[in-house]
């Protein structure tokens, strides 16, 4: 009975108001990477870690999804963009739930080493 209360008052919240909770409202939406190489080849390429912040204009070498929608961000191939990186830090900041990269705090990203 208490998870169809719980079930029953989130589909009253998101007939109301659109939504459950968390808003992703008003973000931006930035325009789809550039695919700078092969997936796989980006996934086995050596890569290191570099500050988030620092990380404009380098191939990402890992996938970062946020949950919901559970829809990759960036993947291995795909360059990042100042753009990228600012959806990326409003996702975060909406509290959405971060999954794949290594540093799950989003402090460092993992990029592809530029001597390959």
């Amino acid at each position: 009975e208490k998870e169809a209360e719980r079930l029953l008052a989130a589909l009253q919240a998101l007939a109301e108001h659109g939504t459950i909770g968390r808003s992703v409202d008003n973000i931006q939406l930035p325009a789809v990477p550039v695919m700078a190489m092969a997936p796989r080849e980006a996934f086995f390429a050596p890569g290191r870690s570099l500050p988030f912040d620092q990380s404009a204009g380098h191939i990402c070498g890992e996938t970062i999804t946020f949950y919901p929608p559970g829809i990759p961000v960036v993947c291995p191939g795909e360059m990042l963009t100042a753009d990228l990186l600012q959806y990326i830090q409003d996702m975060q900041r909406r509290g959405l739930r971060v999954v794949g990269p290594e540093d799950a705090s989003l402090a460092t990203i993992q990029v592809i080493e530029e001597n390959r």
